[in-house]
């Protein structure tokens, strides 16, 4: 298996989308919530009926669109040009186009993430994130995030920072500072419940690798906090973990195993090798299909490979569900 230049090897990896496309923006809908927010600025609403025919009313005057605000300050200038730049399909003007809005707010975290998509030196790109991130402080404000926490990303100024600190988590995560990108994730749930950015499930592949006991306790109350969660994500996880802490019969993780293999059966081929994993996705997942298994896989594959017998129980759970075969595999008890 190939490394990475810290000896780390590489986990199954997949573009969004092809080097000749736009990358994909993040920015569209801030735009739109920002402008909404613009358009109700100072208006006194009685009910919100009459908030929504308002709403109506502008709609339609605009031809179903909500009116374009232009720009007003070095920031909302800077994420324009971000926003232009997510357009363009050609590398060196989407760097052109992140770096004058850099020369506009050294603020603008989404510029620093941009031209963190394009550099090829990890710990530069980590760097980029950590630009991005302070960026995003910086805007906010210290006051902010006492007052705002668990109300993170439903404000929308909060979304440049948030995105700034899961590349910085990501990326730490990639160079081997596993503790910093957990403690970060950990605090981005915090800031976020909602969790609208999927934290929860890189978080979750994490605390497997971890496989502390303090790891594994913290998983238990992540999965405990999601436990009506049915995703492929989730649901794998819960099956690694309690095979992970092996119960004295198996009875509960091969339970859990099989829920998961019927939730997304593309998963084992994908972790087994049976499969390659898709060279391309798009930009959205669906539930069950191969997609949503490919996300998994490329953020928990080292989990079950550092996992000792995890394989070999995935294997043995999906291609044989006799009762011999399970009580066999309970009185082996394969670490």
């Amino acid at each position: 298996m190939a490394k990475t230049k810290t000896g780390r090897p590489h986990r199954p990896r997949m573009e969004r989308t092809s080097p000749s496309a736009a990358p994909f923006s993040p920015l569209g809908m801030d735009q739109a919530m920002a402008g909404l927010h613009k358009l109700l600025a100072g208006q006194a609403f009685a009910s919100i009926d009459e908030a929504n025919a308002f709403l109506q009313q502008t709609l339609q005057a605009h031809g179903g669109r909500l009116p374009e605000f232009k720009p007003e300050t070095p920031l909302e200038m800077a994420e324009e040009l971000v926003s232009q730049a997510y357009e363009q399909t050609d590398p060196i003007l989407v760097l052109r186009l992140a770096r004058q809005a850099l020369t506009l707010s050294a603020d603008c975290a989404d510029a620093y993430g941009l031209l963190a998509k394009y550099e090829r030196d990890p710990w530069a790109q980590l760097a980029l994130f950590e630009q991005a991130e302070a960026a995003g402080q910086r805007v906010l404000g210290k006051a902010f995030f006492t007052e705002q926490v668990g109300h993170f990303w439903g404000i929308v100024q909060t979304r440049p920072y948030m995105r700034a600190r899961a590349g910085v988590a990501q990326w730490a995560w990639m160079l081997g500072d596993r503790n910093r990108a957990i403690a970060i994730y950990t605090d981005m749930l915090v800031l976020n419940p909602n969790d609208n950015q999927g934290v929860r499930y890189l978080l979750a592949s994490a605390l497997l690798e971890d496989r502390t006991a303090w790891g594994q306790g913290a998983l238990e109350r992540l999965l405990k906090a999601f436990e009506q969660e049915h995703t492929t994500a989730l649901i794998y996880s819960r099956a690694l973990l309690l095979f992970q802490v092996k119960d004295k019969s198996m009875a509960r993780a091969n339970r859990v195993l099989r829920e998961a293999l019927r939730a997304n059966p593309h998963v084992p081929a994908l972790l087994l090798g049976e499969q390659a994993m898709p060279e391309q996705t798009s930009p959205f997942v669906g539930s069950g299909d191969l997609s949503e298994a490919a996300e998994y896989v490329s953020t928990a594959y080292d989990a079950w490979r550092q996992t000792s017998g995890a394989l070999f129980w995935l294997r043995e759970q999906r291609s044989s569900r006799r009762p011999r075969a399970r009580s066999l595999y309970r009185q082996r008890g394969v670490p």
